[in-house]
């Protein structure tokens, strides 16, 4: 049989109002979260598609005039290489019980199964290892742990943690000291703001003190109710409730089970309805498996619930000085930290917006612009010593040009991550301004830290070689700067150490 092949990632405009069309002909809803998807036609006409997100292969259909032609191989087989592209060999399925059969054919596996939803993988003992390796991970903190003699019971709490507050550091506090071990679960699925790694290690951190803790991943058995699938089930009202029973069902059935798991600690969620509804069922479905459940009140702090999205939020708007009481000093250290790490897409942008600022001021005042930066490798651009030595270079930059009797007619200092920024408009020629700006960036160890630019009143940056001044040497051999740069002869490290004895050099001195 002939048919053509599309692929979209994912597919946007009308092949998406297509798609939608096609799977809902076929009884799914089109899953929003979709990242890349393969179409089948057979001329113009959609016959068979599937769609991966993540490690997850959904919305998987052929239409009923074209099945027994092994079309789901095709799709299985393209959704499988483009997976395998991306680093990805372990992958899941969700989808009707009634299918099993079909996808079973295509070398996936059965995990759990409930009356409404089915969860498959591509590997025949995945759970299997996975609970051998929390079985593993529980020895080993058996063994360098200390059990709590006053507790009662094994208890478990899954957290997602993004980032770890002291909401979390309090739930944690309260069900250990009830638990003569508690098993900790941190979600595995990668996240929008930290990564799996980093939560899991701002959770170390921070429950470092607590010796009856046994911390593990989720991996992928243990799921999200954020991204519970709901596509393929047409009862909408009750398909988050049908999805919850399935990640129940994988808790009680083989994880609980295994661990010897008596007890869940849930934490009380006012604001968010899905969390709430999933503790609904925890609560509602756990104890008569033999596990019984705590919802612990939300920590508050000054009135309010401690939240994550919150801590996120202030992050995001620069604020973090206001989250201090919400979240544990590992953490607040962290994303101070973190906030000052700069992408490649942010130096994009700033250079993008000093251009601009440059422009302004030569259109304001038809004179030449003076832009001055800290030379600084790395992904770290700001901090206390930085600040320093910019406003040192700052004060020198003003101090040079008034007393050759120019003046500055208008200043601007900004302070972004991306490194402190100072623009002078000054009333003097641009090869005047130049010169006097190359020697002091000559004239001392801290000036060659200095990055001064002139830029004349047609917006082009005057170059040294302009006027046959020699090129800046790298500030550790005699090398030109930008030939080191461009050879990488020296690395991160050597070069911010120099620095930063340059600068600590210049503050004695001063």
């Amino acid at each position: 049989m002939s048919y053509e092949e599309r692929t979209g990632n994912p597919f946007r405009d009308s092949e998406y109002i297509r798609l939608k069309s096609f799977l809902s002909e076929q009884g799914l809803d089109y899953d929003e979260s979709i990242e890349h998807s393969i179409m089948l036609e057979d001329q113009g006409r959609i016959i068979a598609t599937g769609s991966c997100h993540g490690n997850v292969i959904k919305c998987v259909a052929v239409s009923p005039d074209y099945q027994g032609q092994n079309l789901l191989g095709t799709i299985m087989t393209h959704l499988v290489a483009w997976m395998f592209g991306k680093g990805i060999t372990h992958y899941f399925g969700f989808t009707k019980p009634q299918n099993k059969d079909i996808f079973c054919s295509m070398g996936m596996y059965p995990v759990a199964e409930t009356e409404n939803v089915l969860l498959l993988e591509n590997k025949r003992n995945g759970l299997k290892k996975y609970l051998s390796q929390l079985e593993k991970e529980t020895k080993k903190c058996q063994e360098t742990g200390r059990e709590n003699v006053n507790g009662a019971g094994i208890g478990a709490v899954v957290a997602n943690c993004n980032p770890f507050t002291g909401g979390h550091r309090y739930l944690i506090e309260k069900a250990a000291g009830e638990c003569r071990w508690l098993h900790l679960f941190i979600l595995s699925e990668e996240q929008k703001f930290l990564s799996t790694d980093e939560r899991m290690q701002l959770v170390k951190e921070g429950v470092k003190d607590i010796p009856n803790i046994i911390l593990h991943g989720t991996s992928d058995y243990l799921i999200s109710p954020a991204v519970f699938p709901t596509y393929f089930i047409k009862d909408k009202v009750h398909a988050f409730t049908m999805n919850c029973m399935l990640d129940i069902e994988i808790f009680s059935k083989f994880i609980a089970g295994r661990l010897g798991i008596t007890k869940r600690y849930v934490g009380s969620e006012p604001s968010c309805a899905v969390t709430g509804e999933y503790n609904v069922c925890l609560k509602r479905e756990l104890p008569a498996r033999g596990i019984d459940v705590y919802e612990i009140e939300r920590k508050q702090e000054a009135g309010r619930p401690v939240s994550a999205s919150v801590v996120r939020r202030c992050y995001e708007e620069g604020r973090l000085d206001d989250v201090r009481g919400m979240v544990p000093k590992t953490t607040l250290d962290y994303l101070k930290r973190k906030s000052c790490i700069v992408t490649v897409a942010q130096m994009a942008k700033a250079r993008e917006e000093r251009a601009a600022r440059q422009r302004k001021l030569i259109e304001k005042w038809k004179v030449p612009v003076i832009c001055f930066m800290l030379n600084i490798p790395g992904a770290v651009k700001t901090s206390e010593d930085y600040l320093w030595a910019f406003r040192e270079g700052r004060k020198k930059i003003l101090n040079k040009i008034q007393r050759h009797g120019i003046r500055a007619l208008e200043t601007e200092s900004i302070y972004p991550v991306t490194g402190y920024e100072f623009y002078v408009a000054a009333d003097g020629t641009a090869d005047r301004l130049k010169r006097l700006m190359t020697d002091m960036e000559d004239s001392s160890r801290l000036g060659r830290l200095f990055d001064v630019d002139v830029i004349g009143t047609d917006g082009r940056k005057i170059s040294r070689s302009d006027y046959g001044m020699p090129a800046r040497k790298c500030i550790l051999c005699d090398q030109e700067a930008h030939i080191c740069s461009r050879s990488r002869n020296h690395t991160v490290e050597e070069l911010l150490r120099y620095i930063a004895d340059v600068i600590e050099e210049a503050r004695r001195a001063d």
